[in-house]
């Protein structure tokens, strides 16, 4: 099959979207299939000579409203026409605006995607999604609650909106400390907990700083690591100065970017994401293979992963006190965290990457796409 993907940009390889791609891509190569990667604009990453799974080509898009972006696509249309591509398969913001205009839809399938509950949404944007979206056979939803927020907001035909999860890699059990992430192996009994996002005021990771303050407050010994790339500067000054406030120097470490964060899941007992919006969280799915208790807040695609009191435990957004409650829980009870972790792992295989590719080849290929069954 001839598999087109188009985004916006990859930024690295660790983001929630570029990374569900890049392997899902790696292993669509490996079952044989032809696919390339388009890229509305080049960035340091694409740029860097790091080994792709495929070929990856820039369209060379800075900006949409621009005669340039008309000339090119003009071009793209006609390089399109040509490769006659089976699946054309669409990602980001802008790419779902401009690519439904340019693929020859007659010759092959046309799929968009929403990940996110569309907080980057405007007026304009919802016009232009609207026509655009008339081009596309199918939205693939990563959650429930994008497909209905898309439905809702985008006026796409709910039998065309096709909810499949993200895929989760299973990995083996470490049992040796030494690969274990350096900084959380401590004699002291703190309980390790995590947050893996990156450093953006949508995470509201300000909420798990106050709500580690009360735990710490309250007695209870614990280290938190915060894992991500710093995507805005003065938030991140913002939470430094928030953490040193509240006297948690000695709590709190900022590992930056990992290459291999379920290295540090591992080390840890409690994962913790405290958003203001999520589609359908990539790092979630991680605690729940690593077997992680969860804590995590009550919105987006998130309830379609956790049980409350089962798997995890689901907070009102914004609510620290809440968050703190449950974390003081958690700390407090080890039979707990054992039984949620169990219920995490067994609930992980649901989402494996086999069973994500599957879907979506099953979709590229007119098949019917069948419900996952439930969590347990």
């Amino acid at each position: 099959m001839r598999i087109r993907y188009f985004i916006d940009e990859i930024a690295g390889s660790h983001s929630g979207t570029e990374k569900q791609l890049l392997a899902m891509t790696h292993k669509l190569v490996a079952l044989g299939h032809n696919v390339k990667i388009y890229v509305l604009r080049s960035t340091p990453y694409t740029e860097s000579g790091v080994e792709f799974p495929c070929s990856i080509e820039c369209l060379g898009i800075e900006h949409l409203a621009s005669p340039r972006t008309l000339l090119r696509g003009f071009y793209w249309r006609r390089r399109l026409h040509s490769e006659a591509p089976d699946v054309v398969h669409i990602f980001f913001n802008d790419s779902a605006m401009l690519i439904p205009f340019l693929v020859p839809a007659r010759h092959c399938m046309v799929i968009s995607s929403r990940r996110d509950m569309g907080y980057w949404y405007t007026p304009a944007i919802l016009r232009t999604l609207r026509v655009a979206n008339r081009f596309c056979n199918y939205i693939i939803c990563n959650s429930k609650a994008v497909a209905e927020n898309t439905v809702r907001l985008e006026h796409y035909p709910g039998d065309r909106a096709i909810v499949i999860y993200n895929g989760v890699e299973t990995m083996p059990v470490v049992d040796d400390a030494d690969q274990l992430y350096p900084a959380s192996h401590t004699d002291d009994g703190a309980i390790g907990i995590c947050l893996v996002a990156n450093i953006r005021p949508i995470k509201r990771i300000e909420d798990l700083l106050s709500a580690v303050s009360q735990v710490v407050r309250s007695g209870r010994r614990i280290k938190l690591y915060i894992a991500g790339e710093v995507l805005d500067t003065s938030y991140r000054e913002r939470l430094a100065r928030l953490a040193d406030g509240q006297g948690l120097q000695d709590v709190v470490y900022w590992t930056g970017p990992l290459e291999d964060p379920r290295r540090l899941m591992k080390s840890c007992q409690i994962g913790v994401l405290t958003s203001q919006s999520e589609g359908f969280s990539n790092t979630l799915l991680e605690y729940f293979a690593e077997g992680l208790a969860v804590v995590c807040s009550a919105v987006g695609g998130n309830s379609e992963l956790i049980f409350d009191e089962v798997n995890g435990f689901l907070y009102p957004v914004g609510d620290v006190d809440k968050l703190a409650e449950k974390l003081i829980e958690l700390v407090d009870d080890p039979e707990k965290r054992r039984r949620m972790g169990e219920s995490a792992i067994q609930n992980a295989g649901r989402f494996s990457m086999e069973t994500c590719i599957s879907r979506h080849l099953d979709l590229y290929a007119g098949r019917e796409v069948a419900e996952l069954p439930a969590i347990i």
